[in-house]
C-alpha cells in the first residue's frame, strides 16, 4: 500500500480533529473569558437539551461525544469545579446522578449558540449542502472502521497474550 497515502490520512484525521475543536474567533474571545473549550461547551449543550429526560445517563454523552466514561467523567467534574453545572443524586432512582446547568452554564450557552449557528451554517454554505452530507456519511463510515479494526486488533491482541 501507498506509504504516501497512510501519511496523507493520518495527516487529515488530525486536521479534521483540528477543525471540530476550533471556535469562531469572535466566540474564542467570549469563550476564554468563561474558561471552557469546544468540547465542554459541547457538552453543556448536550446536556441542556437532554434536561427533563430521566432516563439520559452518562452514557449517552460519552456516545455523543466518542470519548470514554471516565473522560466525560473529568469533564464534568471541571465543568463542576468551574461552576457551570451540578451533579445531584437522583431522588427517584438514587443509583442516577442528575446533572443540570448553573446561571453561569446556562449564560455560556446562551453567548455561544448564536455565534455557532453563524458558524456552521456558513462552513455548509461554503462546502455546499450535498458535499456536506456526503462528508457525514463518508465519516461515519470511516469511524466504523477504524472502530471494527481497532475492537479486532485489540481482540488477537488478547487472543496471542493468552
Amino acid at each position: 500500500m501507498d506509504i504516501d497515502l497512510k501519511r496523507q490520512l493520518v495527516h487529515s484525521i488530525f486536521r479534521f480533529k483540528k477543525a471540530g475543536m476550533r471556535l469562531p474567533q469572535s466566540l474564542n474571545v467570549e469563550m476564554k473569558h468563561f474558561n471552557v473549550n469546544m468540547a465542554e461547551l459541547v457538552l453543556m449543550k448536550k446536556i441542556l437539551d437532554a434536561s427533563g429526560d430521566e432516563n439520559a445517563c452518562l452514557a449517552d454523552l460519552q456516545r455523543f461525544l466518542s470519548i470514554t466514561k471516565a473522560a466525560v467523567s473529568q469533564m464534568l467534574g471541571a465543568l463542576e469545579k468551574k461552576g457551570y453545572l451540578n451533579r445531584e443524586i437522583n431522588k427517584n432512582n438514587r443509583r442516577k446522578i442528575v446533572i443540570t446547568l448553573t446561571e453561569s452554564g446556562l449564560a455560556i450557552i446562551k453567548n455561544a449558540e448564536s455565534g455557532f449557528e453563524v458558524m456552521i451554517t456558513e462552513i455548509i454554505s461554503r462546502f455546499g449542502e450535498e458535499d456536506t452530507k456526503q462528508l457525514i456519511l463518508l465519516f461515519k463510515r470511516f469511524s466504523d472502521i477504524a472502530d471494527n479494526v481497532k475492537n479486532e486488533y485489540s481482540e488477537k491482541k488478547s487472543e496471542r497474550n493468552s
